[in-house]
């Protein structure tokens, strides 16, 4: 293993973490965290998934009642689903009044089979467009291949009604036996009011855990368990002050009734989804930033151009090809270069978009880098130029006399550098440095 794959796969040590700069850095999540929450355009999406959800609730209901059914659990289920919406009550009811109706028109013959599909259709498109929301998020460009979307997209939704009718059974049978045993043991009675409290953060548990897994699961690049799990825990917790303050003071219920009348239940619905999907993307923005800075190890930066950065990454990446090492990742090379992902999968794109680098995904999410053309062919002008093709880092200007003499100026210094000797390809610089080791 080479120095800077040790330094890469490194983790600094806790020491480091209870520190003064540790507590800015945890500073500049939160700052980033509402930034990148603006810049990406996280309402907007958050608006989408709304109407998405809104779209596909009943057909997901379907679905989750269909694979419960088969487990012999949907009455359990159901009461579930009622527990958690108690003051929309009418709302879920009728809802999932719709859900098994949907549920008796698919079954029989070739309309069973195009029903089934349209189904898990409606579901799959709303897995997908969580998963492309957190992708934008995560700066991933490419999703899931098919055969992987419906593998995964199965197993999610296999998995999330027995999660919830399992967890609902777990908090009812601990507080049976903490009552049962309270009577026959002296030390759990005396402990039972705290055991009672604990249980009462159960829901914060279920919490955490189902948006940490969200944060783990659907993103197609590869996200570290202590990066979702904080972000998970922090946007679980606002979940349930939101359901919370939602239940308590019943957010506009008497001008909604006044207006709706028995339609108010939909507009509350409506402001629910819309802020539980801002509170998960708000989530998702933070365990990026996490990721990107929180457990970067500290040091001093030098400030360098496009150019000079796209070049450093080049020849990370020649030099571990000709090495025979496994392409560098997008996050192995912030780590190392301490610099932040936003800005490194810019200058990736513009390498990529330029056939300098090529991209190759692996089997955990990850994606790797390395040269898109014979590395001797990968020549310093040739990087710099795929800098200034970038429409993503550059900026525009209203043309003018002085910008066309400047633009001349530039293409005869291009013309003197694409013929100067020191235009070699990183390869050679490569090999000049292992010869030197």
């Amino acid at each position: 293993m080479t120095d800077s794959q040790q330094h890469i796969h490194s983790s600094p040590s806790p020491e480091k973490f209870i520190s003064p700069s540790f507590f800015k850095r945890c500073f500049r999540v939160l700052v980033n965290t509402c930034k990148g929450f603006i810049d990406d355009d996280c309402y907007a999406k958050a608006s989408a998934l709304t109407f998405y959800t809104l779209l596909s609730v009943v057909p997901v209901l379907a679905v989750l009642f269909g694979i419960a059914k088969g487990f012999g659990f949907e009455k359990a289920l159901e009461s579930e689903l009622n527990q958690q919406f108690l003051e929309q009550k009418e709302l879920v009811e009728k809802v999932i009044e719709f859900a098994y109706t949907w549920l008796k028109t698919v079954q029989g013959g070739v309309i069973a089979g195009i029903g089934t599909l349209t189904l898990l259709w409606t579901v799959f498109g709303l897995l997908n467009n969580i998963e492309m929301a957190l992708n934008a998020i995560w700066k991933t460009r490419h999703t899931r291949p098919y055969s992987r979307k419906i593998s995964d997209y199965l197993a999610a939704m296999l998995v999330a009604p027995l999660f919830l009718v399992t967890s609902s059974s777990i908090n009812v049978f601990i507080n049976t036996q903490i009552t049962q045993t309270a009577h026959n043991n002296i030390i759990v009675e005396a402990l039972s009011p705290f055991l009672f409290y604990l249980l009462k953060l159960f829901p914060y548990f279920l919490g955490w855990l189902l948006f940490t897994f969200v944060y783990l699961f659907m993103p197609n690049t590869k996200v570290y368990l202590r990066s979702a799990l904080i972000a998970g825990i922090v946007a679980g917790t606002a979940f349930q002050i939101w359901q919370w303050i939602y239940i308590k003071f019943q957010i506009g219920v008497a001008s909604y009734g006044a207006i709706y009348g028995s339609f108010a239940a939909l507009p509350l619905f409506l402001i629910w989804l819309q802020f539980s999907w801002n509170i998960l993307l708000a989530g998702a923005e933070m365990a990026f930033e996490i990721e990107n800075d929180l457990f970067l190890p500290a040091r001093r930066l030098t400030p360098l151009s496009n150019k000079a950065i796209a070049l450093l990454i080049t020849y990370r990446c020649v030099e571990a090809f000709v090495k025979n090492e496994m392409p560098l990742t997008d996050r192995a090379l912030s780590h190392e270069l301490g610099m932040s992902l936003n800005h490194l999968q810019l200058v990736l794109e513009a390498l990529q978009s330029d056939r300098i680098l090529s991209a190759i995904s692996f089997h955990d999410k990850t994606i790797g880098y390395q040269p898109a053309r014979a590395v001797e062919s990968i020549t310093t002008k040739k990087v710099c130029d795929a800098i200034d093709k970038s429409e993503r880092l550059m900026a525009s200007v209203r043309p003018s006399p002085q910008m066309d003499r400047i633009n001349n100026f530039l293409k005869l210094i291009d013309e003197s550098i694409e013929n100067a000797s020191d235009n070699q390809s990183l390869y050679t610089y490569v090999s000049q440095k292992a010869d030197m080791n």
